[in-house]
């Protein structure tokens, strides 16, 4: 039987006649969330952008209640990775070529502080169907391990220029890719379907703290949902009640 008020705790803090009298902390073995009375939060947590990364970050921020969720810096909007297409034919080319370039936008206290070219160790591309995906990895690297498990399925080494060749004979009708920070897919459509040459540019924008933004996080008596998978909570991998933070 699912509690009526899964939330009851929460109405505890708005009840207590002390702002700081409450807060309670649910973690797992590498993310801690406290929750205080006063409607701030302090998160600690792995990279959530690029999580092959071994940094840690710390941040702190407000939250509301929303229904049957809480949300954490509900007045700061997501950031969204900036996607473009570019593409033209190539008379004397044998197949179909596709170019990535991926730079990084750096916020401090939401403002640009700093852009920088880089090199991702890992993309997820398609052309025409998701079934069709490639894995495009650093040639550099043996094992990269983005958003995925360690064993890379369909994967497709790229060198330094991150140029990919797919030896079709289809026309190019969707292109989609994803990579780290990304929810899912983004989808490119071509204008011409007699274009071999494509040159995608990602523009991914990331908080020096990776702070949540508008980040709702489910709470039940015990537990807390904060990992999400597919843009749905992920129910296999909660965080738990610290009781002695009670």
């Amino acid at each position: 039987m699912k509690p009526v008020l899964p939330f009851l705790l929460l109405a505890a803090f708005a009840t207590a006649q002390d702002n700081n009298a409450y807060s309670r902390t649910y973690s797992d073995a590498i993310t801690h969330l406290t929750i205080n009375s006063d409607n701030t939060f302090i998160i600690s947590q792995p990279d959530p952008v690029f999580t092959d990364s071994s940094m840690r970050f710390e941040s702190k921020g407000i939250w509301k209640d929303e229904g049957k969720d809480i949300v954490l810096n509900p007045h700061l909007e997501k950031r969204v990775p900036f996607v473009s297409l570019s593409e033209k034919y190539l008379p004397d080319a044998d197949s179909v070529l596709v170019k990535i370039n991926y730079s990084i936008t750096l916020y401090e206290d939401e403002r640009l502080t700093d852009s920088v070219s880089s090199h991702l160790h890992r993309f997820t591309l398609y052309l025409n169907k998701e079934a069709n995906y490639l894995n495009l990895v650093d040639s550099k690297f043996e094992h990269p391990n983005c958003l995925f498990g360690s064993k890379i399925r369909n994967a497709y080494p790229i060198d330094s220029m991150a140029i990919a060749r797919f030896a079709t004979p289809e026309k190019v009708n969707k292109i989609g890719i994803k990579t780290c920070g990304f929810e899912n897919y983004i989808e490119l459509i071509p204008k011409d379907s007699a274009s071999n040459y494509f040159e995608i540019t990602i523009i991914q924008p990331v908080d020096s703290d990776r702070r949540p933004r508008s980040k709702k996080v489910r709470i039940t008596m015990s537990e807390a949902y904060y990992y999400e998978r597919s843009e749905r909570f992920n129910r296999l991998a909660p965080l738990y009640l610290n009781r002695s933070s009670e």
